[in-house]
């Protein structure tokens, strides 16, 4: 499998701006965006301008689910601690935040 950065850098060589070819596989288990049920997308935008350098990109719950795995317990409770400390959460979303190890990012 490629890396993160020679996809990128191969897409920009060939001035691929195309952004549905950017999302279209997870960088991290290369599993298309159609055969996963949840998936996170980061982009690089400033107001109505997405850029095209490190992002954007795809990240599916599989690998998500890994990543968190691998943070520690001190860890998660700092980041689920902060997140619960949010002003303006939607209502229900801060009793699922009590009730389940959630990351939000």
């Amino acid at each position: 499998m490629q890396s993160v950065i020679t996809r990128n850098e191969e897409l920009i060589k060939h001035e691929i701006f195309d952004v549905n070819i950017w999302l279209q596989n997870c960088i991290v288990k290369n599993k298309s965006i159609d055969e996963v049920d949840e998936f996170l997308i980061v982009a690089n935008c400033q107001k109505d301008r997405l850029f095209f350098d490190s992002t954007p990109f795809m990240i599916c719950g599989e690998a998500m689910d890994e990543m968190a795995n691998l943070l520690s317990e001190q860890s998660l409770d700092i980041i689920n601690n902060r997140t619960r400390d949010i002003v303006g959460l939607p209502p229900g979303f801060s009793e699922t935040l009590k009730s389940r190890r959630i990351i939000v990012i």
